[in-house]
């Protein structure tokens, strides 16, 4: 010990002193000198040519010593066993005890004589490690729930992130069951123990686990290594469930948190990117990039299946870092040619991860240049298996960082489960890593939105019909352009053959699109697809601010204009032939606040495109007179208009000065005046 210039604690029998107590010290830099000793307990006891047996305990707890010693007389050893030790000699030390404590004995200094000698016999130590605070022991002594106090030792106390944890075998087995999450640091099961986290709660390690038993992890459950946990090691293995559906005809996109899992299910496919297109034109009966697979998964890739149920994933799961290479191609989306830029990936880990910080990692905003593989756009297949075939209202549902839209009437909240497949948008060729830095978050959506919405105007705009549903989000913000914003703009990947709803920019489409912050009138071209000719109806879903401007949506075939507002539903004839141009959303300044008091009804005056229009209630028809005077009050234009369900037709404009305009509507209801703006 001295050699060794070591930290700890000793029994000191002797000490050059005169009596010579029996005491316990700590001691630094090794036992060379008093000076490097300081007491924690001294016993009564003095050593004077007699036989003693000496016991230590250390309650780390409290950090209390107790030293106990007995005279055992004069004649012999006696058992250390048997009989009582009587009352200790107690004291308060936790100096070294975060320490590996590895020596242990008795140390002998008394005077220099030759005839001065002392004899050790039945040395006994429970632990060569030390006894530290720091760690926690399951013992189960009240009942199975891991945020029982009492469960644990040393020292009772539910573990935190700054203890490492020991699950020896023993019953009952500790089980994760209720809030708050359990944590810990290092995290060590033995032979023959079991841990389980029950569906819906989270379990997250901060170091090292070592698993020699086995770790359960429930349907919906979070197992959790952090950045910091880098390693999982051992001869045990964790079983991770994961609920699909038992449909034959229903397909979930699959991925694999354990290493070397097969595909579950039936009808299992995997998605050639190579091979596949963009255009769903020649999707008869399905898109030629899904290729027939059975086998073991890759970590990180997606694969598709029907009829697998709840699925029992058993081995070792992966962790820490995981790539997988995507690639992509420069086919426009109309494109029949092989080679498309949406790949199939899959969550490799048993916990779920966060959209946010996958899009971190590997999309636009991504720190490393060679890390922005994929666009800001994550795609879920979703169905909700509402008709006879399965497959009536499945579409992808599409998540972006500024809102989702649902496919089969689920939508994305910014988690992606374990064992989730999606297919990413790539912009170049490379890489993408999924880390333990992304986990964590909802693991119980199987298949909210950015936090500065307060800076967005935003409409999720529905269509449904002969079992049918389609959804598409268009929003306006500071930072977004009229061309594809890789961020936030999300190509409309038409899953569903029956039916398709979005956004036209550039001459492409999008299931969600953001544009600049509206000043002025804004225009929305709408992709409107439906397979058969009938009734539908467009719903105006969820409207996020627009303050100051009013949303139409406009019938280019009728010629009329319908006012959205939350919740507004519209009913209307279409067939296949309505794909492009008969649809689209209209966003016009609310510049208009005439009033007729008489006849109490509330009419508008909107600025359009191809002239001026006079909006009132829905049920009023009326024929009246249309005004339009400079603002020095000369009359500019003139026209006599019919006003039928609350809309009326235009007023040319056409040869008119841009700017600011007084208009004035005359009818049998009453007269309605306002400021237009010709743009």
């Amino acid at each position: 010990m001295d050699a060794a210039g070591a930290d700890g604690y000793a029994v000191i029998i002797g000490n050059s002193g005169d009596p010579d107590p029996v005491k316990l010290v700590r001691f630094t830099n090794g036992l060379t000198a008093n000076t490097n000793v300081t007491n924690v307990a001294v016993s009564s006891q003095t050593a004077d040519e007699n036989y003693f047996s000496v016991r230590v305990t250390f309650n780390p707890c409290n950090g209390l010593w107790s030293l106990y010693v007995r005279n055992d007389g004069a004649s012999a050893f006696a058992d250390p066993n048997t009989g009582s030790f009587g009352t200790a000699v107690t004291g308060t030390d936790q100096t070294h005890t975060g320490l590996d404590l590895k020596f242990f004995g008795a140390i002998w200094q008394h005077g220099t004589s030759c005839t001065e000698t002392a004899i050790f016999d039945n040395f006994y130590v429970p632990t060569t490690s030390a006894a530290s605070s720091t760690g926690k022991s399951w013992n189960g002594s009240v009942n199975a729930n891991w945020n029982e106090p009492n469960n644990w030792g040393p020292c009772p106390g539910v573990p935190t992130i700054a203890n490492n944890v020991l699950i020896p075998n023993v019953t009952p087995r500790p089980v994760v069951s209720s809030t708050p999450a359990a944590v810990c640091r290092a995290l060590t099961l033995n032979t023959g123990a079991e841990l389980t986290i029950n569906s819906g709660q989270n379990l997250t390690a901060d170091n090292a686990v070592t698993n020699n038993g086995i770790i359960r992890v429930m349907n919906s459950a979070n197992f959790i290594q952090t950045a910091n946990s880098t390693s999982y090691t051992g001869s045990g293995s964790m079983v991770v469930q994961r609920q699909g559906t038992s449909s034959s005809t229903v397909y979930n996109y699959w991925g694999s948190p354990i290493t070397n899992a097969n595909v579950p299910g039936s009808n299992r496919y995997l998605y050639n990117s190579a091979v596949g297109t963009h255009s769903n034109a020649d999707d008869t009966p399905a898109d030629p990039g899904w290729q027939a697979y059975s086998g073991p998964m890759t970590p990180g890739r997606g694969y598709a299946a029907t009829g697998a149920g709840l699925v029992t994933f058993t081995g070792t799961p992966n962790n820490n870092s995981v790539p997988y290479a995507v690639t992509t191609s420069a086919q426009p989306m109309t494109s029949t040619v092989a080679g498309t830029r949406f790949n199939l990936v899959a969550n490799p880990f048993p916990s779920a991860i966060s959209a946010n910080l996958f899009l971190q990692a590997n999309g636009p905003a991504a720190t490393l240049p060679a890390n922005r593989r994929i666009a800001g756009v994550l795609y879920f297949w979703d169905d909700d298996n509402s008709g006879s075939s399965g497959y009536t209202t499945s579409d992808y549902a599409t998540w972006t960082t500024i809102g989702s839209v649902g496919g089969g009437g689920n939508t994305p909240q910014g988690s992606i489960a374990s064992g989730q497949g999606f297919k990413v948008d790539a912009e170049t060729s490379g890489n993408i890593v999924f880390t333990n830095s992304m986990r964590g978050g909802d693991n119980s959506q199987f298949f909210r939105l950015a936090e500065d919405d307060e800076f967005m105007d935003r409409l999720w705009l529905n269509i449904s019909g002969a079992g049918n549903f389609n959804q598409t989000l268009v929003a306006f913000r500071d930072d977004a352009t009229d061309l594809r914003n890789l961020m936030y703009d999300a190509y409309k990947v038409r899953g569903n053959a029956q039916m398709a709803l979005g956004s036209v920019q550039a001459n492409e489409t999008f299931a969600v699109a953001a544009y600049p912050t509206l000043t002025t009138d804004r225009v929305v071209p709408l992709l409107t697809y439906v397979a058969q000719q009938g009734t539908y109806t467009f719903e105006a879903d969820s409207v996020d601010g627009f303050q100051g401007f009013t949303i139409y949506l406009e019938d280019l075939l009728t010629g009329q204009l319908h006012v959205l507002q939350q919740g507004t539903t519209v009913a209307v004839q279409m067939g296949p032939e309505h794909e492009y141009g008969r649809f689209q959303l209209r966003f016009s300044p609310e510049l208009v606040t005439g009033v007729n008091d008489a006849a109490d009804v509330m009419g508008r005056i909107i600025s359009a495109e191809q002239g001026i229009r006079v909006m009132m209630e829905a049920d009023v028809s009326t024929t009246g007179d249309l005004l339009l005077y400079s603002l020095s009050g000369q009359l500019v234009s003139s026209r006599r208009l019919a006003v039928v369900a609350g809309t009326s037709d235009r007023l040319d404009v056409s040869g008119i000065p841009l700017g600011v305009y007084l208009a004035e509507f005359r009818s049998e209801t009453g007269v309605i005046n306002a400021k237009v703006m010709l743009r």
